[in-house]
């Protein structure tokens, strides 16, 4: 038998759980949406140890913009700049910014740049000759 304090209790315990549960998930968003294109680019440079050099050539962003965006809290980027930086990582945009994996395909694009183009020639050849290979075996 629940006596009514009881059941009021449990009700009063049960909504500030639900409370709490609320707060924290709005304190994980609040977290992720502070994360900056800076602190995502920082971390990102650490994370595979690239240069800002290596950055610059992969992503076609002037080693000058990313030194100011490394050395400087306020210093800014476009859009436009920003994809290709991600790109340079092998990352779309939201991946960069939210600190996730990238997708096996972008992953692959970001370690083609940085491949030689010999390199990027020879895989490019390997790779058709799989697909011509596979189409010429008999369909079952």
């Amino acid at each position: 038998m629940v006596h009514e304090w009881q059941s009021g209790l449990l009700s009063t315990v049960c909504q500030w759980t639900f409370v709490r549960c609320k707060l924290e998930q709005v304190k994980l968003y609040s977290q992720a949406m502070e994360r900056t294109f800076r602190d995502a680019f920082l971390s990102e440079l650490e994370a595979t140890g690239m240069t800002v050099a290596e950055v610059a050539r992969r992503s076609g962003v002037s080693k000058d913009q990313l030194n100011k965006l490394k050395q400087r809290a306020s210093a800014k980027t476009n859009v436009d700049d920003a994809k290709l930086v991600a790109g340079a990582f092998g990352k779309s945009l939201d991946d960069f910014l939210n600190g996730s994996e990238p997708s096996p395909h972008l992953e692959a694009i970001g370690l083609l740049g940085q491949l030689s183009e010999s390199e990027r020639d020879f895989l490019l050849d390997a790779a058709k000759a799989a697909v011509a290979r596979r189409q010429q075996e008999p369909q079952e």
